[in-house]
């Protein structure tokens, strides 16, 4: 159970975001009537979203197209809870959640939007973006992507709105390979990439790779077109965006704001939202105070200020966000000294994870009973080794693992008694590294709790303040000793990123594994079909129980994002749809 002094220290949960301001899809779920009433009215599949309706984005799919009723114009009144300071050239590192890369866009996109949801065929396809079509080989060892004709750059200098052309791809392709961090992924699996005429690239793999389409939208993996101008001119795309995307960067102020203006020549139509405006706002009381004046469209309370968010602006929509089903939370293990450290014996690595309740984390977390006395659903999932896709996911409370599914399970007790029969019944030091920003936070102050409660490790805190340093030392390359703080693994449309680099021995995370991963994570990524990959990845996990590769995190659990009933197509929220968003004509100071 959560313990008072969980209650004392309790603050804004962490989160990985950069642009809380805008709106994911919704779907059916409840509908509290205003005022702080219990009444709960049951929404009809693709009812209009209404004022006070409590929505889960894993419904979105059940909304109705409104593109033939969009009213055209509009500012956007958005924000942005982090500043830009890595600059605007993408392929130096940045993440995809930043001003950097918006105005860039990926040769595929997945199918999403109304009746596309989530678990059905259509949902795994990925369909031609910047390219006009593709298709592989049945072997799965080639791939050929056709350019599509008639995209423009953004009308800007030196570009100035020309057609995209297959020297964008080339120096794109050339420079992702040269400079982007994440390069190794790539050409971990691609042998060469040909352009054979002037429509035409075909990527030649180095093995069967069944993921290699499902991650045609993945930064970890894929390019995205930048204009051979700015690759030719690093310094250019560092101070100039210039993409293809929906809309284009119009103002830049760093601290105080970033704002964009539509993109008239977009290749798939004219936007009809005419700009964003994006205030960057890294306080979170700020933010708070600005959604409930009505001056920004959206807001992500802690989940202790969601009900009271509620009672305050009862008239919003109360949305739960989607549960990640292509990635996990984990912590990585250093590769200094592995074999010759305490936690080098997988019975210790499990135990580290068995000496937590972390159901009682996660009932604190969500403030599971209060919302239950509301008549409100908390989403939630349980935390193993590969994200919770039904497709192959096992459950260890169900024992679906066999005797392994105890290693997920809270069991201080027994976690004492496998720490000291690896001989190290007094417990041992571990080193934690960790950005100066996650300390303080509430997942931290929990589990510190939770293991200094349990006595079977003692940290030694090292906090890092360079956050570029942090993921080059422990996430990409776990050059350290001891175990690294929770981050995120995968996300970023299939499975393959988090399996390849933290479960098998070349993984650049990998610190454990064994033979028997290893062999599994190759064929993996080689199975001709998803029910046999799904068929592997079952086993996977078993193996994963077995070895424990990494340590995990708290169970995952959807937070709740506000918003005023402004957005329309809100299940259009996603890169390649967006231009389709459009603003209720009834907005208040819908023209700023």
């Amino acid at each position: 159970m959560a313990t008072n002094s969980w209650q004392a220290r309790y603050g804004p949960i962490t989160r990985r975001r950069f642009l809380a301001g805008t709106a994911a899809g919704v779907g059916a779920a409840a509908l509290i009537a205003c005022g702080g009433s219990k009444e709960e009215v049951a929404l009809k599949a693709g009812q209009e979203r209404a004022p006070g309706a409590v929505l889960y984005t894993r419904d979105s799919h059940l909304w109705p197209d409104e593109t033939k009723t969009a009213v055209a114009g509009g500012i956007y009144p958005g924000f942005v809870d982090t500043d830009n300071t890595a600059g605007f050239d993408p392929y130096l590192g940045a993440s995809a959640e930043t001003v950097s890369t918006d105005p860039y866009e990926y040769l595929l996109r997945k199918r999403r939007g109304p009746g596309i949801g989530p678990g059905s065929p259509e949902y795994l396809e990925m369909v031609p973006h910047l390219a006009q079509s593709y298709e592989s080989s049945s072997d799965l060892t080639t791939y050929t992507f056709k350019l599509r004709r008639g995209v423009k750059f953004h009308p800007i200098a030196p570009v100035n709105g020309r057609e995209m052309d297959i020297d964008d791809w080339r120096a794109s392709y050339k420079r992702f390979t040269e400079v982007h961090p994440n390069r190794p992924n790539w050409l971990e699996v691609v042998d060469r990439v040909e352009f054979t005429d002037a429509t035409t690239m075909v990527v030649k793999t180095k093995i069967p790779y069944f993921p290699f389409v499902l991650r045609g939208a993945d930064e970890d993996f894929f390019f995205t077109i930048m204009p051979r101008e700015l690759h030719e001119k690093p310094d250019l795309a560092a101070t100039t965006p210039i993409g293809t995307n929906y809309r284009m960067l119009d103002k830049y102020q760093p601290s105080i704001t970033q704002e964009y203006k539509r993109f008239d020549g977009y290749w798939q139509g004219k936007p009809f939202i005419d700009r964003w405006h994006l205030p960057i706002i890294p306080e979170h009381a700020n933010r708070y105070a600005q959604f409930v004046a009505g001056n920004t469209l959206s807001f992500i309370p802690t989940l202790p200020e969601a009900l009271d968010l509620r009672r305050e602006v009862p008239e919003a929509l109360m949305v739960a966000e989607q549960i990640q089903i292509d990635g996990i939370t984990r912590s990585v293990f250093g590769h200094y000294e592995k074999t010759t450290v305490p936690w080098g014996d997988a019975r210790v690595r499990s135990a580290m994870h068995r000496a937590v309740n972390w159901d009682a984390i996660l009932n604190f977390e969500t403030n599971k009973d209060k919302f239950a006395a509301a008549g409100i659903e908390i989403e939630t999932a349980f935390r193993t080794h590969l994200p919770p896709d039904p497709a192959y996911w096992l459950d260890p409370r169900k024992g679906e693992l066999g005797t392994e599914s105890q290693n997920y399970l809270y069991d201080l007790a027994e976690a004492k008694k496998l720490v000291a029969a690896a001989g190290h019944a007094n417990g041992f030091d571990m080193p934690l590294v960790a950005q100066q920003t996650s300390a303080g936070t509430d997942l931290w102050n929990l589990y510190h709790e939770e293991m200094k409660k349990a006595g079977i490790i003692r940290f030694e805190i090292d906090l890092m303040q360079n956050r570029t340093a942090y993921l080059d030392r422990v996430i990409r390359s776990a050059n350290f000793k001891g175990i690294g703080w929770f981050s995120g693994a995968g996300g970023r449309g299939d499975v393959d990123y988090l399996v390849a680099r933290n479960y098998h021995s070349s993984g650049q995370a990998a610190a454990y594994t064994s033979p028997k991963l290893d062999q599994l994570v190759e064929q993996s990524r080689t199975a001709p079909d998803w029910t046999k990959r799904a068929a592997v990845l079952k086993d996977m996990q078993i193996e994963c129980a077995k070895v424990w590769p990494v340590q995990l995190a708290n169970h995952p659990f959807a937070e709740w994002r506000f918003e005023w009933p402004w957005l329309h197509n809100a299940n259009y929220d996603y890169p390649g749809y967006q231009h389709l968003l459009w603003l209720d004509g009834d907005m208040p100071r819908r023209n700023g």
